[in-house]
Formats: C-alpha cells, sequence, structure tokens
C-alpha cells in the first residue's frame, strides 16, 4: 500500500471544502426567495422594492465576476477567496440584524460582491491542486454539477427555514460555511503550495514587471453585466438594459484595444470555451426557468404550499450525485461525448413539462421528468465545466473561472426574461392579461390560462388547452354585460371570502362572481369549498378554492401570499368564518369558549392583519368587511355569551383597525346582522319552525333575516357606494338597536 503524505491528505481535503464554499455561494442567491413575502410585510415594501432585493445578490454576483476572476490572477487565489469569504460572512451577518430595507438591501449587494470574488478563485484553487489529466478532469466533474446542487439545496433550505422560524436565519446558513473556509488550514496550505508550484508565475513577473488591473475595462463590463442584469429582471422599461448592452459593446472594444486586458480576447476566442460557454449558459437557463415556473405551477395552479413545492423539487436533488457519475462518464467517454449525452437527457424532460395542465398528476412529473432533467443538466454542466478549464495557464485560472461563473449567472438572466415574456404572452392571449402573475378576464379560467404560459415557455410554440372544469366559454362571459340585472360593480376585482364553503359565506361568495370578482374561498373543508367553486363556475364566474384555517396565523398568510403573488392584489376581505356554541356561562365547557373567540375574534384578527399589510403595499388599497352580530355589540341573549362577547370584538376591533388604517388606503367595516337562515342560527334539537317562534319574541323585527338581504349589505360596504363609510357596523336587525 503506498503510503499517504500529510500533503497528499491535505489536498484530499480541499475539493468537499471548496465544493461546499462553492454550494453556499450559490445557493445564497435562492435562500430569501421563499421568505420574501415574510420579508415584505416586516419592512412594508412595495413590489419594486422586492424586486430590487429579489435581485440585488445577484446582480452583484453576476456583474462582478470578471473582475473577481482577473484579481484570482493578479492577487492569487487563496488571498483572494480568504477576501471574498470575509466580505461574504460578514455580509450575510449584516443582513440578518438588518434592522431597514435600506441596510438588508446594501448586505445582499455586499454579499453578492463577495461571492464574486470567492467564486472564481474557488475554481481556480481547484486547478492549481490537481494537476492536469485525469486528475483534474474528475475533480472539475464534480464541480460542474455543484451550481445545480447550490441552487435546489438553497431553494429547499429557504422553504424549510422559513416553514420553521424567521427568514433572518436563512442568511446565516451560508455564514458557518464562509467561516470554516476562511480558517481552514487545508485551503491556505494548498494556497501556498499553489503559488510556488511550476506554471504559476504570470509571464510579466518573469520579466521583472508587475501586472496591473485593467480599471477601465473593470469598470465597463461590470457596468454593463449589473446593468443587463438590472434591466432584464427588474427595470420597468428597456433603459438599463438598452445601457448595459451599451457598455458591454465599449468594453468589447477597450479590451481589443488594451495591451493588458481584464479579458483577453484569445480567451473568448479559444475552441474549447466557444463550446464549453453556450452550454453552460442554455444549461443553466434552462434550469433557473424550469425551477421558476414549476414553483409558480406548483403554488399557484395546485395549490402547494411553500414547504410543499420546496418538497417537490426533492428529486432534483439526485444532481448532487451527479458528480461521481459524470467523473467516471468523462473519464470513459470524454468531456464532450458527457456534454451531449447530458443536453439530449435534459431534453428529453421537456416533452412531459410542454404538456402541463391544470389536472395534470403532479406527483408523476416529480418522480419522472425532475430526476431526468437534474440527472441531464448535471452531465452536460460536468462535461462543459472539464470542457472550459481544459488548457488553461495556471496564471489565466482565475478569469478562465470567471467566464464559467458568468455565463451561470448571465444564463438564468437573460433566459427567465425572454421565457417570461414568452409565457407572460401566452397567458394573456388565453384571457390573463397580467401574465403568469397577473388577474384574468378573459375566455379559460385563471388556472388554464397561466398554465398554458407555462407550457408555452416549456415548449416555445402553442397548443390547444383541453376541456376541463375550469374553462369559462365566451357566452358566460359575464364582465362585458350585467347577469340578471346586476350592477357589475366589481368586474375584474380580486374577493376573499373566508368561511365561503357553506350558508351566507357560499352566497356571498357567489353574489360577488356575478358581479364580475374572481372569487377566493376559503375555509377549513375542501369539500365544502369546492361545492361553492363548482356553483360559481356553472354561472360563467371565476372561483378558487384555498383550504385554510383562520385560527393559524401560517395559514392566512400562506393564504394572503398566494393570492397577492397569483393575481397580483386583494381588492376586497370579507372575513366571514365563524363558529357558535350556545350554554349558560357556569355550564359552557372551557373548550367550547376558547373554540368560539379562536375563530371569531383571533380568527378575524389574524385575516386582517395579513389583509391590510397586502392592501397597504399595494396602488389604490383595499376594503375589509367583517362579520360581526347584533347579539353582543346590541343585543344580550342568554346562552349565548360566549358568541355575545366574541362578536362584540370583532365590533370593537374594526372600529379601531379602521382608525388606524383608514390614511393608507384601507377601509374596514363591519355587517351586524340578527339570525340568519342558516342553520348556524339552528340551536341544538330546535327545528326551523321553533327557530321562528325564538326569534318572534326576541326580536322586534320578528322575523330571520335573509341571507340576499346580508348579501346585499356585505357587497354595499365593498363597493364604492360606501366610500364614506369608516369603521361603522350596517346593522342589520329589523330594529333591535332602535
Amino acid at each position: 500500500m503506498t503510503p499517504v503524505t500529510t500533503g497528499e491528505r491535505a489536498r484530499r481535503a480541499v475539493l468537499p471544502l471548496l465544493g461546499a464554499v462553492q454550494v453556499a455561494l450559490i445557493a445564497a442567491i435562492t435562500l430569501l426567495a421563499v421568505p420574501l413575502p415574510a420579508i415584505q410585510r416586516e419592512f412594508g415594501l412595495t413590489q419594486g422594492e422586492l424586486a430590487l432585493l429579489s435581485s440585488a445578490y445577484g446582480l452583484a454576483f453576476g456583474g462582478l465576476l470578471l473582475l473577481g476572476g482577473r484579481l484570482t490572477d493578479l492577487r492569487g487565489p487563496h488571498r483572494t477567496l480568504r477576501t471574498g469569504l470575509i466580505l461574504f460572512g460578514a455580509a450575510g451577518v449584516a443582513g440578518a440584524l438588518a434592522p431597514a430595507y435600506p441596510v438588508l438591501l446594501a448586505a445582499r449587494f455586499a454579499q453578492g460582491a463577495g461571492a464574486a470574488l470567492a467564486a472564481p478563485a474557488a475554481l481556480a484553487l481547484v486547478t492549481r491542486v490537481h494537476p492536469e489529466g485525469p486528475e483534474r478532469a474528475r475533480a472539475l466533474a464534480v464541480w460542474g454539477t455543484l451550481s445545480v446542487s447550490g441552487a435546489v439545496g438553497g431553494s429547499l433550505l429557504s422553504g424549510l427555514v422559513a416553514s420553521l422560524g424567521s427568514w433572518r436565519w436563512c442568511l446565516l446558513i451560508p455564514v458557518a460555511v464562509a467561516a470554516a473556509g476562511t480558517l481552514s488550514r487545508s485551503l491556505r496550505r494548498a494556497g501556498a503550495r499553489a503559488a510556488g508550484s511550476p506554471g504559476t508565475a504570470r509571464p510579466d513577473a518573469a520579466a521583472g514587471g508587475r501586472e496591473r488591473l485593467d480599471l477601465p475595462g473593470a469598470l465597463l463590463g461590470t457596468g454593463g453585466l449589473i446593468l443587463l442584469g438590472h434591466g432584464l429582471l427588474t427595470a420597468p422599461g428597456p433603459a438599463p438594459a438598452a445601457a448595459g448592452l451599451a457598455l458591454l459593446a465599449v468594453f468589447a472594444a477597450v479590451e481589443l484595444r488594451t495591451a493588458r486586458p481584464l479579458l483577453p480576447p484569445r480567451m473568448l476566442v479559444d475552441r474549447a470555451r466557444r463550446v464549453a460557454l453556450p452550454v453552460i449558459l442554455l444549461t443553466a437557463a434552462a434550469s433557473a426557468a424550469t425551477m421558476f415556473f414549476l414553483s409558480l405551477y406548483f403554488q399557484q395552479v395546485r395549490g402547494l404550499s411553500a414547504a410543499q413545492t420546496s418538497a417537490a423539487f426533492l428529486p432534483n436533488l439526485l444532481v448532487v450525485g451527479m458528480g461521481p457519475v459524470a467523473a467516471r462518464v468523462i473519464g470513459r467517454f470524454g468531456p464532450r461525448a458527457a456534454t451531449v449525452a447530458g443536453l439530449l437527457i435534459a431534453a428529453a424532460a421537456m416533452p412531459p413539462l410542454a404538456r402541463l395542465a391544470p389536472d395534470t398528476p403532479w406527483p408523476a412529473i416529480v418522480l419522472t421528468t425532475l430526476p431526468l432533467f437534474a440527472a441531464g443538466s448535471g452531465l452536460a454542466l460536468a462535461g462543459a465545466t472539464v470542457i472550459g478549464m481544459s488548457g488553461t495557464p495556471p496564471h489565466r485560472a482565475g478569469i478562465a473561472g470567471g467566464l464559467i461563473n458568468t455565463a451561470m449567472e448571465v444564463g438564468p438572466t437573460v433566459g427567465l426574461a425572454v421565457l417570461v415574456a414568452i409565457a407572460s404572452a401566452r397567458t394573456a392571449a388565453l384571457g390573463c392579461p397580467g401574465g403568469v402573475t397577473g388577474g384574468c378576464t378573459g375566455a379559460v379560467s385563471p388556472a388554464a390560462a397561466v398554465t398554458g404560459g407555462y407550457g408555452a415557455r416549456l415548449r416555445g410554440g402553442r397548443r390547444r388547452l383541453p376541456p376541463h372544469r375550469g374553462v369559462r366559454r365566451h357566452r358566460h362571459a359575464h364582465r362585458h354585460a350585467p347577469q340578471g340585472g346586476l350592477i357589475m360593480r366589481f368586474t375584474d376585482k380580486i374577493v376573499l371570502v373566508t368561511g365561503g364553503g357553506t350558508g351566507a359565506g357560499r352566497v356571498v361568495a357567489r353574489d360577488f362572481a356575478r358581479e364580475g370578482a374572481t372569487v377566493i374561498v376559503a375555509g377549513r373543508t375542501a369539500e365544502t369549498l369546492g361545492g361553492t367553486v363548482t356553483t360559481i363556475e356553472a354561472e360563467g364566474g371565476r372561483a378558487e378554492a384555498i383550504t385554510a384555517d383562520v385560527r393559524r396565523a401560517g395559514d392566512v398568510a400562506a393564504l394572503v401570499d398566494r393570492i397577492v403573488a397569483r393575481y397580483g392584489r386583494l381588492d376586497v376581505a370579507v372575513n366571514n368564518a365563524g363558529v357558535l356554541f350556545a350554554g349558560p356561562v357556569a355550564e359552557m365547557p372551557e373548550e367550547d369558549w376558547r373554540a368560539v373567540f379562536d375563530t371569531n375574534v383571533h380568527g378575524v384578527f389574524l385575516c386582517m392583519k395579513y389583509e391590510i399589510a397586502a392592501m397597504r403595499a399595494q396602488p389604490g388599497g383595499g376594503t375589509i368587511v367583517n362579520v360581526s352580530s347584533v347579539v353582543g355589540p346590541y343585543l344580550r341573549v342568554a346562552g349565548l355569551a360566549a358568541y355575545g362577547a366574541a362578536k362584540a370584538a370583532v365590533s370593537a376591533l374594526t372600529r379601531t383597525a379602521a382608525l388606524e388604517c383608514i390614511r393608507d388606503g384601507v377601509r374596514i367595516n363591519a355587517v351586524t346582522p340578527g339570525p340568519l337562515d342558516t342553520p348556524m342560527s339552528l340551536r341544538p334539537g330546535e327545528t326551523e319552525a321553533d327557530r321562528a317562534a325564538r326569534v318572534k319574541g326576541e326580536l322586534p323585527a320578528g322575523r330571520v333575516g335573509s341571507l340576499a338581504e346580508f348579501s346585499a349589505a356585505v357587497r354595499f360596504l365593498a363597493s364604492e357606494e360606501s366610500a364614506f363609510t369608516v369603521g361603522q357596523d350596517l346593522v342589520l336587525d329589523g330594529g333591535a338597536t332602535a
């Protein structure tokens, strides 16, 4: 057995540690993807501010990679890596502790800058530690799969951490890896050995000179990449992208005339990189776009939560195991054959994704298509990385690594911009002018329209959507004409009705849909909610059911976030969910008392909390209508102490919140009915005749209220006709308060 020296053991420890660093740098891009709604609520961000925060890390990372690569060649890989990791880790801690949005935004930009220094330096160190030949090819094959592993891992971790704790913990996860890399003795020794190894000296150093940084090229290249990324991802107009392209054109001209350019032109015309860079760019674009559109599909169309969506991508972890497999394939067949095979395998996964429909069994996608795509993209990236770094002299390893990482970052930016435009155009053509995240008013249901957009992106063409329960024909297009004499006060409005599965909630939801609204009904029982949706769609309306428990903050937050993410806004919220347990105070079980307050008071509080946050963040604000009762605020009924106390609290909560929110454009009122003609108003063992006799003696009106009257009152308070009414109870008691 050949003895293993201390140096060899240290070298073997380098690749796993550098690989962990690379995974952490890429994972940091997507770590805030799932918690973004929580961040928006905490800091009160607009959609533009949220988009800038989402892209800040990627803009700095992608824009500074060429500069980071050149600094690696000039200053040495270990020194540059250490500097980048210190900046990356410090910025992560600053972001986790950020007291305000500007601090968090600056921290994300700084963290991206640190990553741009560390990524090319880490790859250069891999090439310097592993000699040219099969050993380096195996190391680079494993390295090629790490970026996809990082992206998948970041998405999974963000969903898990966001569901278990604060979003701030997401920013601290990569800090531990950065600390390990900064303090590692193995990396320090490897960097020292690499600096003294043959072939690492720069040609100018041999001549006694010191090569300087191409400052004009650095400014032009960095500025051009950042502006291009900003223009494609977050800017409202084409000016930043056009300016970025112009700067990159000037950058190319400057580099051709500079004696010591930031990016030597021969690095781009090299035959190996002419093959490798387009493959990396296109594969990275396809990977990012697939994750993006499937995330929207799972949450917007199929109704999965953030944690469930993260779990749905677990098969993508197959790419983690593709590194050793790719190394063996490359060792036997060569990197070019491996790259072609990977592209063909990944392409084979596209047709099933292009046939997405609202009723497609998504587990079949998860168990077949995603593993196939993960295996193919991992193999293609591994082969392309080996090709792109082959034949690179040690003193150019940094800029070569910067080029590969730049292709990895620019690919998703350009790819998403183009493919989102394709998807939005297809979605708009199918009836959703707001695109893949906007509201729908056309001849098909929102699910069919946005799914058609996703399919167009993955297919690059058009096809007919199969008929399904969500399709609404033009003959039902009630946004163009009143139905049954109704005034269309809510055309294109997005309305949430909690407790919308039965009774008064179902009637209110149906009547909003009849006046042109897209209605989301929420509650604990999927079957009853589905019945409401069926009733509305049978009349040609637009509705969606979302299962949620208003007693749980996580459910309510996810409910509101999902509505805003899918439709772009929330115009009206009707907080109707409620329960009733009757009994004298001395005999009422404590669990019944708690159940009444959990739903009727705490549930209304939670709904208002998240509805107000969403409405404050959108132009035009919104309207909230709470459902109270005359029992409690105005009328005392023996046996209804818990119900009456809860409804009195709802009325007080309504008036107080209305005063707090009116200047934000959020108008809050309450409808306060007497007993309504629903099963809820029947006491145990009581018949409708018994109820009628009881109500005749209890209320001056002497009758049970009709659901039509109640629904009309709710819609009046939600409409512009009642814009003068704020913080009021609209009492429907037939004179009980006189």
